[in-house]
């Protein structure tokens, strides 16, 4: 079976000191569905004047993408 894409839906927003909070709102079988379901979010009066932190990101199923490891910089 080949890597098949996915579309993820994200919300962030950025700190005054450069953190992010990123919040899952979807996993999407299309870039079409992931763009309407951002649609219908940003309907929502609150959430429309925070249309610039909402992102759609491209990855795929049955691979593994981070094999680096990581640091924490504080």
């Amino acid at each position: 079976m080949k890597n098949l894409k996915i579309f993820l839906l994200h919300y962030v927003y950025e700190f005054e000191d450069g953190h992010e909070d990123v919040k899952l709102l979807g996993v999407f079988s299309s870039k079409k569905k992931a763009q309407a379901a951002l649609s219908d979010v940003i309907k929502i009066p609150e959430l429309k004047k925070m249309k610039k932190n909402f992102i759609i990101d491209v990855d795929k199923i049955n691979w593994l993408g981070w094999t680096e490891g990581f640091i924490t910089i504080r």
